[in-house]
């Protein structure tokens, strides 16, 4: 008998399906399951957004899972979380950062949030006695606001906050830090007007 779990992502979406496979495969062989019964993982939708997002998660539902993987972005997630919440599907997500994505039924967090990430940014800028620091994100994230306040409450000084297209390809999205004068070295980063002491890249795997 097979155990389905549904996988949705939508954030580097064919690296993530394939880690979400391997590791439920993983489970299934080292796991002491009932007789004859395997957890198997079916890819139901990738490169999600907002709009697709519940029907996908509602063909997941209609296709038996007893649980979902993803979706990995927290726009996506904040969409299809009170459907999955009336439809009792655990969402099981490893990369939605939100800070809002807290205490909410049937969706579980499998990392931290942007907020607990910046502490952690902001005790290592201390540590190695940092005063200033910037930040590239990307261009739809809502937590810049956040960010600030962790470092300025850390006594570290904002420099600069800049967002960038993410769901462009990698090299449109080089030209455009080029075109804006980034350049990150072992030295110290730059960017045109600013020289920072540090330079963080809010997580974005593509930049």
């Amino acid at each position: 008998m097979e155990i389905k779990v549904g996988i949705l992502t939508a954030t580097m979406s064919d690296i993530n399906a394939q880690v979400a496979l391997q590791a439920i495969a993983y489970v299934s062989n080292h796991t002491m399951l009932p007789t004859n019964h395997s957890l198997v993982g079916f890819v139901h939708a990738t490169d999600l957004t907002a709009g697709t997002g519940i029907a996908a998660l509602s063909k997941a539902v209609e296709d038996g899972v007893v649980a979902v993987i993803g979706p990995v972005n927290s726009f996506v997630a904040y969409t299809i979380q009170p459907f999955a919440a009336v439809s009792r599907t655990p969402l099981i997500d490893i990369g939605s950062l939100s800070a809002g994505l807290v205490n909410l039924p049937f969706f579980l967090r499998l990392t931290a949030s942007h907020r607990q990430q910046f502490l952690m940014m902001a005790a290592m800028c201390q540590s190695v006695n940092l005063s200033s620091v910037g930040l590239i994100h990307d261009s739809y994230w809502t937590d810049g606001s956040i960010w600030e306040q962790v470092m300025e409450a850390s006594n570290l000084k904002v420099m600069l906050a800049m967002g960038v297209n993410t769901s462009a390809d990698t090299h449109t999205i080089a030209a455009t830090l080029q075109a804006m004068d980034v350049t990150i070295s072992s030295a110290r980063p730059k960017i045109k007007p600013f020289s920072l002491d540090c330079c963080t890249l809010g997580g974005i795997a593509n930049i």
